[in-house]
């Protein structure tokens, strides 16, 4: 598997506070291949850092079901 780390900027909505920031983070530093997140309600943006190839949306959708 390639350990480059590699950043994305995914657009999100439906997050109103902190609090919905700290979840997403929090669940989205589970999976393996996730190294940082920063979501900020305000901007409707979620930006990882990871290694392997790009992640698709479905992917980290799952990880919130």
């Amino acid at each position: 598997m390639d350990k480059k780390i590699r950043g994305y900027k995914y657009r999100v909505s439906g997050t109103h506070c902190a609090s919905c920031e700290l979840i997403i983070e929090k669940k989205l530093l589970e999976l393996d291949f996730v190294k940082s997140v920063d979501a900020s309600s305000p901007k409707e943006e979620v930006i990882i850092e990871y290694t392997g190839e790009k992640i698709e949306p479905q992917k980290l959708t799952v990880c919130f079901f």
